[in-house]
């Protein structure tokens, strides 16, 4: 590369890997000269494992679970999470990247919902689970590909694929609107569907009690109180 000179740094392997920072498989079949002046642009693909939920009540709702940290609703800002580092949107970071045969954590996690666990449903943002106003009947485990959006500049049309948003004031350099522009502001993601993770699983399901028993799990009570997980909740 003619700008190899001018490297003062390199992505380290496992982080850059993990964010996703780099070409995913459909733009790399397009190309080199795709991004600005025929440069590689900064492309963003972070694996992530989002929890389909069928709901017994209230009356059969299907829709996504919601983590604290992680992300998940495209319309949901990214939150600061430094100095802290969350255990399990972390984990759940790190799932992604494989598959459930080596994180049997997570079906034990997504067993113990199924249960309705309340020290285990505290741990991320659900508050109507944690009450008992809404019952978990099955939960279906997807993996999608997440990438920021991008506002409608020179450099952002460059990049295929790319979603791109409406800034708040005129660009200086509209150019021709291509179709992927979102007029609607607030859109943080974009995602595309990768893969199934898990086949939807229920509580009676049997293959996932034999899977937890050949991992070591067993059948345990919730152990915090409800004045605890009111604690975690909040």
């Amino acid at each position: 590369s003619k700008l190899q000179p001018y490297y003062f740094s390199n992505g380290y392997g496992l982080f850059r890997r993990m964010t996703g920072v780099g070409n995913s498989h459909p733009r790399r079949q397009l190309g080199h000269d795709w991004g600005y002046a025929g440069l590689p642009p900064s492309v963003v693909e972070r694996p992530e494992i989002i929890l389909k939920v069928e709901l017994l009540s209230p009356s059969e709702t299907v829709r996504e679970l919601n983590f604290r940290w992680k992300p998940g609703d495209i319309s949901k800002m990214p939150r600061q999470v430094a100095p802290y580092q969350p255990r399990l949107d972390w984990q759940m970071w790190f799932a992604a990247l494989g598959s459930y045969h080596h994180n049997p954590w997570l079906v034990h996690f997504i067993h113990k919902i199924l249960q309705g666990c309340k020290p285990v449903i505290a741990l991320i943002d659900e508050p109507g689970l944690v009450s008992g106003a809404e019952e978990v009947l099955q939960i279906h485990a997807l993996l999608f590909n997440y990438d920021f959006t991008r506002l409608n500049t020179e450099w952002s049309r460059k990049i295929p694929g790319t979603h791109l948003i409406t800034s708040e004031s005129e660009s200086s350099d509209p150019g021709p609107e291509p179709e992927n522009v979102d007029n609607h502001r607030g859109i943080w993601w974009t995602r595309s569907f990768d893969k199934d993770y898990l086949p939807p699983l229920d509580s009676s399901n049997e293959s996932l009690r034999r899977l937890l028993e050949s991992q070591g799990f067993h059948e345990n009570m919730c152990l915090l109180s409800d004045e605890k997980c009111k604690l975690l909740s909040d």
